[in-house]
Order: structure tokens, then C-alpha cells, then sequence
């Protein structure tokens, strides 16, 4: 169905489980790990409205400075967009 070249391209939008976390490895980079809350609602079999809240923990990932300016910024329930394209699959 897909040839090859095809795209892998994920966007989270939600809210930060948490303040995000900052490290920083011996050469000085950053490198944050921060956790998504998302919500699914739907309705069940007897039409019912369903609401679940999961949270998702990023991996930790190397961030460029223009980044890490706005991570130190972000606190616990901010609204976020995360893009991932760079998937193993």
C-alpha cells in the first residue's frame, strides 16, 4: 500500500504531565525529557460519553538552544505540540 519513501510523521497536542526535565550531558548539550497528558473521548455501546487522560513520556532528546529556552519556561499543564518525524517505522 505504501511505496518506498513514504513519510512517518506524528503530532501530539496536549498538555505537560509535568514540569519538563533538563539535563545536561558532560559537553554541555541539553537534553529534556518531558511527559505529554493527552484525552480520548468517545462514546461506548450504550452511548455513554467516555473520557480517559494517558500520559505519554517523551524520550529523552537533544534540544537546540532555541529550544531550551522556552523548555525552561513551560511548566506542569501548559499547552504543547509535539512533531515527531524521525519513527522506526
Amino acid at each position: 500500500m505504501f511505496g518506498k519513501g513514504t513519510l512517518n510523521k506524528v503530532m501530539l497536542m496536549g498538555r505537560l504531565g509535568a514540569d519538563p526535565e533538563i539535563k545536561y550531558t558532560p559537553n554541555g548539550k541539553a537534553v529534556t525529557t518531558a511527559s505529554l497528558a493527552t484525552n480520548r473521548v468517545w462514546k461506548d455501546q450504550s452511548g455513554e460519553k467516555v473520557e480517559k487522560t494517558e500520559s505519554n513520556p517523551s524520550p529523552p532528546d537533544q534540544i537546540p538552544p532555541e529550544v531550551q529556552s522556552v523548555a525552561e519556561q513551560l511548566s506542569d499543564d501548559a499547552e504543547v505540540v509535539q512533531y515527531n518525524d524521525d519513527l522506526p517505522f
